[in-house]
Order: C-alpha cells, then structure tokens, then sequence
C-alpha cells in the first residue's frame, strides 16, 4: 500500500473512530475547566532497548507543534489501550514525528504505562510493515501527558514525539522497490515456502554489502534500514534481517527478527518458517559467499548464533518452535509438504510441471487430502486443454460462473460424466472414490479414441466383489492397463474408497505417460 493511501487511511480511522466508536469525549470547553491544581505535567522517555547504547535520548526530536497532525477538532479520549496502541502503530508506520493522543482511564499515565503502549504498538500482526519491521526501525520516544482528574478518570492529553531511522519519503521508496524486486521474482503463486525464502535469500546475499564505512558511525542510522540495503546496496545486520523480515512477509512467509550475540558482539538474524517449524537464516553472514552456512540452519546447527533472554523462552519456542537440525535441502520439491523421499513425489512434480495438478497455496499440495469430483473433472477439462464451453443448467447443483462449471459442462457434453442416477445432481464437493475415478478415466480414454482393450481379471482381490456393475468395465481397463493398482501388496482394490490428492497425481501421471506420450 503507498504511503500516502496509508496516510489517507490513517486519518479516515479517526474519523470513523468519532462516529461509529464510544470513548470518552470531553468538549474542549470542558477540558480548560478542569481545576488548574489537579492538572500535572508528566515527561517521560522511551529508548528502543534494540539500540542501547547506539541511540541516545538527546537523540529524540522536540515536540514541535508546527508539525503535529491534527485528527480532530475536539479531544477525544480513548479509554482502551489497545485502541491506543493500533494508533500509535498507525503514527508510527507513516513516520509521524509528532503527534497528539488523548487518553481517559482510572490509572495515571506512567513509564510501565508507556512503554506497554509501545511494546503493543510494535507487537507482531503479519502486515510486513508492522511487527519487527517498526521494532527495528526506531530510536526512542518522548511522550509528555498534561493529566487532569474528574469524576475519578484521569483525562490525559499526551504529546509524543518519535525518532526514526527512515523518513515517509524513504519508506515510500522501499514500498516501491520491493514491489518491483517481488515482482521480478516471478514466483509461482503456489511456490512453497522454502522456494520463496531461498528466492528472497539469494537476492539479499547478490545484493547488499556489508556498511563497514559506517560501521563506528553511531550517528548514521541509515546503516540499520531495509531502505540502505536497498537504495545504497549497503547495511549492517539489523538492515539485511530487516529487509529479509518485510520481503518475507510480503510474499506470505511467517518469520521473525531475532536479536542476539555473535561471537560476543550484537547481531541480528532472522528465523523463517517452512510447514509449521521456523528455521535460522542469517544472510549477513552468507552474503557474497558462493556456499551458504547459515541457510535454514537449526538450533544445533546454527554456532556463534546466542539469542537475547526473551528470543530463547520457552513461551517464544512455543509460538516459534524452531527445529533441532537444519532444512535438508536435498528433499525439497515444488511444495513443502511433498519430500522427495515420498512415494508420490515424482507425480506430484510431474502433474505440478504440466499444469495438471496445482498446489493449495501457501506451497502445500495436500497429498493426503481427498480430492473432489468438481476437482477430478478440472484435471481432466486441463488435459484436454480447457476448450470453450457454453453453460447449459445440466445438473441442478452446477451453476454458472463457478471455477468448476466449464469443466463440469465440457465433461458432460461428451459423455465423461453424467451425474447421479437417483437425483440427476453431479454432486460437485462429494469426495470422489476409486472406481468413481476409474470410470472417469475410462469414458476419457474412449472420447479420446485410446485403446481402452486391457482386462484385468481381479478376482484375485478380496473386495472384487465391492466393485459396482457400473464400473466394473471400467475397474478392470484401469487394472490391466497399469493405471490403477491393488493395496495392500495388490491384495484390495478399494473400489469405494476415497482417493487423495498424491493417489491422483499418481494414476494421471500413468496414464498420461501411457496414452499420451
């Protein structure tokens, strides 16, 4: 989103915050007649703790009225902190330097107070511009509260005054490059997960050089950003993980911003997460090398690497469980849930490469999730190359403009499908079974004009007899022709039971080699 939307956005939330919202609302009248005795002014100031002893509090700009932003004509004041955090969050990701909130509640405004505000404001939310991407990316803050009680509330108007490491212009460039960066990647929208951290990694490790021109240079905060390892091709630590943490998240990839020591001095890497388990990735210490050490490492393979106290609970591993060993490499495929080692990999990657079978999304493929008859006939409508249909009402659940209708209408109109008897519905969400399956296979094979004359006798299987007269014919072309095999050391057919994604890939990748290569 541009920044200046984002702006835009963030102004039209206060306002529909007036309208539709119930906080405490004090007319500006009634604020200047608070008694003068009870009124306090409290100062106080917030220092990352990311960059203690790098950024100090002289640091944090004054509060300049000229440049605040007013939101309202009246204060109004929030009365849940979590409402005053999403603005803070808010102020915070366009760049705001100064800016006023007002705040009612039974507690006084304090440094515990504070600082739970900013914590909350820069807590994880999966958008890539929030979370560790703002953690990082400031210095301090000072907030001063003019405090005036009435009827047991403390009403509080509270000037904050923000630094930050990049300006709204800067932000709006890094916002651009990373579009277009992603955008050249040209990345499969069902790409696995591992192939976009190594898409993003790779890119990070050509691209950026580590700042050693800046390095004693606590003055230049630049050397910390997402913004100089894109527009100078230089940054420290905290600037390669920083744009590995934004570029992985725009992609959809959960991670991580891990601060630490390495080798007794503070560094900053990333962890990345792959089916459920986050892996380390330190692309600082990769950069410019033709082999990589630190890639998808885990926690016994990842040395010189100490996360900071709170990066190392128990409560943390919970919600990250990072593996023990590293990501083997040697079994990734197109999906992050399909090893090479699996019995259906080769399908899998063989229907995947010809646009047969795509993934779920989020670089899954679900081999073991059943597959539907809407979905089986979306297989086969793509084998034959999706041809033009027109949309007859066929069947009564098969309406039109659906992702499945052309497919359903073309399989139809020559002869591979023809609904359920009893009720004439097709029945497009039902899981499909094995002879289901076979039967489909066997009306495509004959529309295509294929020898359909293998017979298979499978007598020899113990649940023969379950195979339905309907699909007999079928059961046993599918059998004889190899395309279709028994279970259970060829001692069951299966006819009824349901067939999974991996089972499909599987017998479309026989039957494609057989008849159609």
């Amino acid at each position: 989103m541009k920044k200046g939307r984002k702006l835009l956005l963030f102004v039209l939330s206060f306002l529909l915050f007036l309208l539709f919202c119930s906080p405490v609302t004090v007319s500006a009248t009634e604020t200047t007649d608070f008694d003068g005795e009870n009124r306090e002014i409290l100062s106080l100031t917030y220092r990352n703790p990311l960059y203690d002893g790098i950024f100090s509090e002289e640091q944090i700009p004054d509060f300049a009225e000229s440049d605040k932003i007013a939101f309202y004509a009246e204060p109004m004041y929030l009365t849940d902190a979590d409402e005053v955090a999403e603005k803070i969050r808010s102020a915070m990701e366009d760049r705001m330097e100064n800016f006023t909130l007002y705040y009612a509640g039974g507690t006084k405004f304090s440094q515990g107070m504070f600082e739970d505000w900013i914590e909350a404001a820069v807590s994880e939310t999966g958008i890539p511009t929030q979370g560790d991407y703002l953690r990082w990316q400031y210095g301090g803050c000072d907030a001063t509260a003019k405090i005036s009680q009435k009827n047991g509330l403390y009403y509080h108007t509270i000037d904050f005054s923000f630094a930050y490491y990049t300006t709204y212009e800067e932000e709006e460039y890094v916002d651009e490059a990373v579009e277009r960066i992603i955008e050249g990647f040209q990345l499969s929208p069902n790409a696995s997960n591992y192939r976009k951290i190594r898409t993003v990694y790779d890119y990070i490790c050509e691209n950026v050089a580590y700042d050693y021109e800046h390095l004693s240079d606590t003055s230049y905060f630049k050397q910390f950003t997402a913004y100089a390892a894109l527009h100078d091709g230089t940054a420290v630590c905290q600037g390669y993980a920083n744009l590995m943490y934004r570029m992985l998240y725009e992609l959809g990839v959960k991670n991580r911003l891990i601060p630490g020591t390495s080798q007794e001095e503070l560094h900053a890497w990333n962890i990345a997460e792959i089916n459920g388990i986050f892996y380390y990735l330190d692309s600082t210490w990769d950069a410019g090398q033709s082999t990589y050490g630190y890639f998808l490492k885990g926690k016994n393979d990842f040395p010189n690497h100490t996360n900071d106290e709170n990066y190392r609970t128990e409560a943390f591993f919970k919600k990250y469980p990072v593996a023990n060993s590293g990501y083997d490499e040697s079994t990734v495929t197109d999906f992050d849930d399909v090893s090479t080692t699996d019995w259906y990999a080769e399908a899998v990657t063989y229907v995947n490469d010809r646009g047969l079978m795509t993934g779920l999304g989020n670089g899954r493929f679900g081999p073991t999730q059943n597959l539907a008859r809407a979905q089986f006939a979306v297989i086969l409508y793509r084998m034959e190359g999706e041809p033009e249909v027109e949309y007859s009402p066929r069947f009564p659940d098969v309406g039109d403009n659906i992702w499945y209708t052309d497919a359903i209408m073309w399989a139809s109109s020559v002869g591979i499908v023809t609904g359920y008897s009893d009720t004439g519905k097709f029945g497009p969400a039902d899981k499909i079974n094995r002879e289901q399956m076979a039967v489909m296979m066997y009306r495509y094979a004959q529309h295509k004009g294929y020898d359909t004359s293998a017979k298979a006798d499978f007598g020899r299987y113990q649940d023969a007899w379950k195979v339905n007269d309907y699909a007999k014919e079928a059961m046993q072309w599918a059998v004889g022709a190899g395309i279709i095999t028994g279970k259970y050391n060829q001692t069951v057919l299966d006819p009824l039971g349901n067939a999974n994604r991996a089972e499909c890939a599987t017998i479309i990748m026989r039957f494609v080699e057989q008849y159609e290569n």
